[in-house]
């Protein structure tokens, strides 16, 4: 389904500690590495993956069901907030259907969306987000 092991540890520290020698040459007290990420700020990252999972989970569903009745046009499709992307690209490359192509922003033809929401789940900006088609 998309997340896979690679956008799933997003957000997620990890304690890296480093030996400091002392004077005589042993290893002594640890310390943290500098740069790590608050509790406030992985909280945030996380509450934002869930809900970019939820989305895709709800994307998927009714995809199901639209496939289900005979219907083959996405009931979703994924739409850039201009004022959010910064043209990365990390959509593009997780698209499976090719739909997304970099210009100045992010840019998602509807004929090839199928509202599948990996660009959704993928995108770090939150610039994406489904919508009913």
């Amino acid at each position: 389904m998309g997340g896979g092991r690679r956008g799933m540890g997003r957000g997620m520290h990890r304690r890296v500690t480093v030996a400091k020698r002392s004077e005589n040459g042993t290893a002594g007290t640890s310390q943290k590495m500098r740069g790590q990420v608050s509790a406030e700020e992985e909280i945030a990252t996380l509450r934002g993956q869930a809900r970019a999972m939820e989305d895709q989970l709800l994307a998927i569903k009714t995809r199901i069901t639209e496939l289900d009745r005979g219907r083959g046009i996405s009931p979703v499709v994924a739409v850039v907030d201009r004022d959010k992307c910064i043209a990365c690209g990390a959509c593009q490359e997780i698209c499976p259907t090719g739909a997304i192509s970099i210009d100045e922003i992010a840019q998602i033809d509807p004929m090839k969306c199928m509202g599948c929401g990996q660009c959704v789940a993928q995108c770090a900006q939150e610039a994406i987000y489904l919508q009913k088609a």
